[in-house]
């Protein structure tokens, strides 16, 4: 199993630990997981657990956009595979889909596809949003959830994308406000309301409370008279790396059209177009701990103006000098990125974020910060 779709793994054991408690899963290393028995898609299920002492067995699909012919398509797959998985010995299958988005209609045309084709099976879908659809027929289960979708609080809409370029702005303005001093160029003050948190990022205020919202509604943020506290933060930042998994696209190569400048910063330096990224980022922040050789720049503004004012060309990935990363969220990476030598420089988070999923030891680098350096490891 690839990282990013261990990351989706753990996406979908937070969601099920949340909707439904009871199911008890076993360690991602546990026997008969895929992932322990190699690439073959036959060799097991993505996970094993139990409700109550009856064993469960779990499929997991993921979707990039929820059609329903292609709904259809995974959920036959996923229970075709689980029938093998589940016959020996007899235990609860269930297809679980994750995907960027999902409401009514998807779950309309899951729960008549399973009625009529597999009704012994039990699926769940669940979008990064934390909206959820969890039907277990054979245990009773029957749950459903949508995030932000309250029909008795209209008036109080929620983020629509949680991980949106603001929204991202705020959330690193909530984690690190502590963060070792030069890794994080944003405001490090305790906010104490969203309106607070709406001032302190420039952002409206409406903007600061849906988020506040959408975040209190999956118990990820609590408020009181101290201030807004994120809670589960480890929790925030999966779901966070597994929109990055989803949504990002293949950095471009890039090369010097005339020499290649000794140093890096001499060819980049006090360029706003412009951040360091993932490793590199690492590295010029002095927290690097797992070495890769590509350097990766966040690019914020269109391709073509950058290559032209650096005097940089497209090329093949062999040639390359430098790895353009096209930036989802400018403003969350520009505004907290710091100086570094003359050179723009992600922030701590983003630095992490950015090398979560990368083949070269990204999660073990990704891990080193979150534990080690910005202690955000565990739920508190």
């Amino acid at each position: 199993m690839d990282e990013k779709q261990q990351d989706v793994e753990k996406l979908a054991r937070t969601m099920l630990a949340d909707v439904v408690p009871e199911l008890v899963l076993e360690p991602s290393s546990g026997q008969g997981s895929r992932r322990t028995r190699g690439p073959d898609p036959d060799a097991g299920p993505d996970l094993i657990g139990r409700l109550g002492r009856q064993r469960v067995v779990v499929e997991i699909k993921t979707m990039t956009a929820v059609r329903v012919e292609d709904l259809r398509g995974h959920l036959a797959v996923a229970v075709l595979r689980l029938r093998r998985s589940a016959d020996r010995p007899r235990a609860i299958p269930l297809v679980v889909v994750v995907a960027p988005a999902a409401g009514p209609k998807a779950w309309a045309a899951a729960e008549a596809f399973m009625a009529d084709n597999a009704p012994d099976v039990g699926w769940a879908i669940f979008d990064r949003l934390g909206s959820a659809r969890v039907a277990v027929p054979a245990a009773g289960i029957d749950v459903r959830r949508r995030a932000g979708r309250d029909p008795g609080a209209k008036r109080e809409r929620q983020s629509v994308r949680l991980f949106s370029d603001l929204n991202c702005w705020m959330l690193k303005i909530l984690l690190l406000p502590e963060a070792p001093d030069g890794l994080w160029g944003g405001p490090r003050q305790v906010v104490h309301s969203p309106t607070e948190l709406g001032r302190v990022a420039g952002v409206s205020v409406e903007m600061a409370h849906r988020l506040a919202r959408t975040l209190e509604a999956r118990d990820l943020l609590r408020r009181d008279r101290i201030g807004l506290h994120p809670v589960r933060p480890r929790a925030l930042l999966d779901l966070w790396r597994t929109e990055a998994a989803l949504g990002g696209r293949p950095p471009v190569p890039v090369r010097w059209i005339m020499a290649r400048p000794a140093k890096l910063g001499a060819g980049l330096q006090d360029d706003p177009g412009l951040v360091v990224a993932g490793f590199e980022a690492c590295r010029q922040l002095g927290m690097l701990h797992a070495a890769a050789e590509a350097t990766e720049m966040h690019v914020l503004e269109p391709f073509e103006r950058v290559l032209g004012r650096r005097r940089l060309e497209r090329c093949a990935p062999h040639e390359a000098d430098l790895w353009l990363l096209r930036c989802a969220t400018p403003t969350s990476v520009f505004r907290g990125s710091v100086v570094r030598r003359g050179l723009r420089v992600a922030d701590v988070l983003q630095a992490a974020l950015d090398v979560a999923h990368h083949p070269d030891r990204g999660p073990e680098q990704f891990e080193y910060i979150v534990e080690r350096v910005l202690r955000l490891g565990g739920d508190r």
